[in-house]
């Protein structure tokens, strides 16, 4: 982003204006591409990647999450940003209630992660030899392509871990510490039942 005279930053793509206070004061931005998040009218989604969650009561006494995410987004940075997305509904959907923002952020982040650590691992096992050169070169460009998407899911996973706003960074840290020592399906449990990550 370039630096204007007046204190504000151009995103060079998206020609978005923005007050360079907003870079520290928390903010949401969308970690591919760094686009900040607006203040639109409730009804409207007019930033990138902005998750809006409705709950609608139907005849049945159902809860509805709708979750919107921009179209034409890279594969892999949409999947990390649905898994994520996906673990907030799944949260609602199971009745965990209203949880501390950092547990909460925080254990949807690590869902992301868990992901993008299952793309990089099925993109790895798919590399084939063949002695035909017409598959060989076939082969050789989804090889191409998959060095492309295990590096961008690489890119992704490291943006995960050094986040600096404190509910997602801090809250991932704590949530992948403890899912490591003591799997998701025991956080997940301790969660509901205590409303926070196990020691």
């Amino acid at each position: 982003m370039e630096l204007l005279p007046t204190d504000h930053l151009v995103h060079p793509i998206w020609m978005q204006k923005t007050c360079t206070s907003h870079e520290h004061d928390g903010t949401h931005f969308c970690f591919s591409c760094n686009r900040m998040e607006g203040y639109p009218p409730r009804d409207q989604v007019v930033a990138l990647c902005i998750t809006k969650k409705e709950t609608i009561q139907t005849k049945f006494k159902q809860w509805k999450i709708t979750i919107f995410i921009l179209k034409g987004l890279p594969r892999i940075p949409t999947g990390s940003f649905l898994a994520h997305e996906m673990m907030h509904a799944w949260l609602r959907l199971n009745g965990y209630g209203k949880l501390n923002p950092h547990v909460e952020e925080g254990i949807c982040d690590v869902m992301s992660y868990m992901w993008l650590d299952f793309e990089i691992m099925s993109v790895s096992g798919s590399n084939v030899a063949s002695s035909s050169s017409s598959i060989s070169s076939t082969l050789n460009l989804k090889s191409q392509r998959s060095q492309f998407q295990r590096k961008l899911a690489q890119v992704c996973k490291r943006k995960l871990e050094n986040r600096e706003v404190p509910i997602y960074g801090e809250g991932f840290h704590a949530g992948y510490a403890a899912v490591r020592k003591y799997g998701l399906k025991s956080v997940l449990d301790h969660i509901k039942m205590k409303g926070g990550f196990p020691c």
